[in-house]
């Protein structure tokens, strides 16, 4: 039985698919490290979903946490990378403009506060 706040709305072309709905982790994703809010999972995600007719491969058939699948999409593993290396250099560059701005925002901090000291004096 799945409790109420459990069950997450599915798009329609899901729907249009008969499929089993089985608990998987993509093999490389079921590290607690990964964090399910980060850019690059985000992006990973929707790559899988919008590549959903693949090949599964089942690695581990059941986990000791409760029946959870591990699997491998051959036909996609190639991909999934390079998706992921681009997230990953996009986050990157995105960190970096962040740094810069929080240097710039403390260095304009520092020249209105020498300027406040100025037209006091």
């Amino acid at each position: 039985m799945v409790a109420r706040e459990n069950i997450l709305p599915i798009s329609e072309h899901l729907m249009s698919v008969p499929f089993s709905a089985n608990h998987c982790i993509l093999e490389g994703f079921d590290q607690p490290k990964v964090d399910s809010t980060s850019p690059v999972f985000a992006e990973v995600t929707k790559f899988l979903v919008d590549n959903l007719e693949s090949e599964v491969n089942v690695i581990v058939k059941q986990r000791l946490d409760g029946g959870v699948k591990m699997i491998r999409l051959p036909d996609l593993e190639d991909k999934i990378e390079e998706v992921k290396k681009r997230a990953e250099a996009r986050a990157g560059a995105n960190n970096e403009k962040e740094a810069r701005m929080k240097a710039l925002r403390k260095e304009m901090d520092a020249m209105e506060a020498k300027m406040a000291a100025l037209k006091s004096a």
